[in-house]
């Protein structure tokens, strides 16, 4: 038996600044290993990705975007957690990524 969902995690976002280590296919799409430099809260919504500065995450991409960003680009982007106390993963917020 399947027991009941987990408690989603609240609204979150990050407008993060990093480095691009990996570049790897996904079952949604791409994913970017990004070394997080810097990493702020947007709207008042908490910023799950401060604990990260200095470390790597794996971001979700859509198919199709992002094509221009590669391994050692330094990017900008919003992400939000999405997920339960069981596992999620991050994805960008609104396609917003940018080489700097």
């Amino acid at each position: 038996m399947i027991g009941p969902p987990g408690v989603r995690a609240a609204p979150n976002e990050s407008r993060i600044t990093g480095t691009v280590v990996a570049v790897d296919k996904s079952s949604v799409g791409t994913r970017w290993t990004v070394r997080i430099d810097t990493a702020e809260g947007t709207d008042k919504l908490p910023n799950f990705a401060h604990r990260h500065i200095g470390g790597t995450v794996q971001i979700d991409v859509p198919p199709n975007f992002g094509k221009s960003i590669d391994r050692n680009d330094r990017i900008a982007a919003t992400i939000c957690y999405e997920g339960d106390e069981g596992g999620g993963a991050l994805f960008l917020v609104n396609l917003d990524a940018r080489k700097l």
